[in-house]
């Protein structure tokens, strides 16, 4: 009876572990891919790389968005930082101060056209 208690016991203290540690990840989803590459976060349209303004040079214009939904930008020589969102085929950059910028996505996220204050066309340069 002692065998059998002990047995119970430890078989309960084998199921309350798997259900605290988990099955090892099954079941999870990551932004992976078998293949090594991320998902983009913007719901299908790949705005991850570099886009710079034809004929300027990045240090006077380029974005940088990131899989974590941050980006780095200079605009007209000027660095900022901060967030992005992505809806439909428009992206909005939310810097840590001043106003935010919407652009669209065109060309499948090869190109990002800003309207406001001036219309600036950015060009996808390198891909993440």
């Amino acid at each position: 009876m002692k065998k059998l208690t002990s047995v119970a016991v430890l078989s309960l203290l084998v199921v309350v572990c798997i259900a605290c540690l988990g099955c090892g990840g099954s079941g999870t989803t990551t932004d992976d891919t078998d293949d090594g590459t991320v998902t983009p976060p913007s719901g299908g349209i790949d705005v991850l790389g570099t886009y710079t303004v034809r004929g300027t040079s990045a240090d006077t214009y380029h974005i940088t968005p990131y899989p974590d939904n941050t980006y780095v930008m200079t605009y007209k020589g000027t660095p900022s930082r901060g967030t992005y969102t992505v809806s439909g085929t428009t992206m909005v950059l939310k810097p840590e101060t001043g106003s935010s910028i919407t652009l669209e996505i065109k060309d499948g996220g090869d190109v990002l056209e800003q309207a406001s204050p001036d219309v600036i066309t950015w060009k996808k340069i390198t891909a993440e």
